[in-house]
């Protein structure tokens, strides 16, 4: 995978962390919960290290984590034990991919697991292995979902805050990260609903004022529209593409963007969209 948009694309089950230690967890698709049991709101914001147990093999850890912490990082894959959200032993045939910038830089990771089943008799399920006040959670979550409430039950109110702060969580994973980064609502006029500290950096505006704002924010009179709705086109496909657009940053000032667009999937529906920016030197 080349860049963060075909990452979140994929069909592979596939995890995307950031580039530094612990390696937050950012996105995971819903083959990789099917695999794991992990949902995506439990899962991000979590280091990657969820899938770990007594089993998973040491020598097999510090391989990786020398790749990872190279001056420059190569794709590797490996073989681990790792377990299941249910504490369930697999064999995880790992690839991890770093994805670059257009300058080179890495910004974070991919990593595509395939599942089967572990051969060595000794390793055996474990139970429950996460913490106790999230698998309280999950029973509750559950729980909840198979009841039909009124809008303005307070069960209903309970579980938009607890999407509220999903949300949260992944606004305060993506002010970490070195790309400049934008989410939009699904349905018109696309909202924004979360920026990266990147991409306020490079725009000029800052979060607050971007609250309920869409991306039309940095258009302007040489704004390619055809080129933007082509994109917009690709996006309710399920497809990602890519633009070279002039944007204009808060104040006017007018740059070369080269945008790539991507839907982020959640439980094998597209649940918003996502942009990430790259400010083009023009020659």
């Amino acid at each position: 995978m080349a860049s963060l948009a075909e990452a979140l694309a994929t069909r592979e089950a596939c995890c995307v962390t950031t580039a530094r230690q612990p390696y937050y967890i950012i996105h995971v698709n819903r083959a990789w919960t099917q695999i794991t049991g992990w949902k995506a709101a439990d899962a991000v914001g979590r280091s990657a290290n969820i899938l770990q147990g007594p089993h998973t093999q040491p020598q097999q850890l510090e391989a990786l984590r020398a790749a990872l912490n190279a001056p420059s990082p190569a794709p590797i894959t490996l073989n681990l034990i790792n377990y299941t959200f249910q504490g369930v032993p697999f064999t995880n045939t790992l690839r991890i991919q770093p994805i670059r910038n257009c300058n080179g830089t890495v910004t974070n990771f991919s990593a595509i697991i395939e599942s089967s089943p572990v051969l060595e008799p000794a390793v055996v399920p474990l139970g429950l292995t996460v913490p106790l006040q999230l698998a309280e959670k999950r029973a509750a979550s559950e729980t909840a979902s198979t009841v039909s409430v009124d809008e303005g039950s307070p069960k209903r109110r309970a579980t938009s805050r607890l999407r509220r702060i999903a949300r949260t969580d992944l606004s305060a994973v993506l002010a970490n990260s070195e790309e400049a980064i934008v989410l939009t609502e699904l349905s018109r006029p696309h909202r924004i609903t979360h920026v990266s500290k990147a991409w306020c950096e490079m725009s000029g505006y800052s979060m607050e004022e971007v609250d309920g704002a869409t991306s039309a924010i940095l258009q302007g009179a040489e704004t390619d529209r055809c080129l933007i709705d082509d994109m917009m086109m690709s996006l309710r496909r399920g497809e990602s593409s890519s633009a070279t657009v002039y944007n204009y940053k808060k104040g006017g000032v007018k740059f070369l963007n080269q945008v790539q667009v991507s839907p982020v999937w959640e439980d094998g529906k597209i649940a918003q969209y996502m942009g990430i920016l790259h400010e083009v030197v023009e020659s």
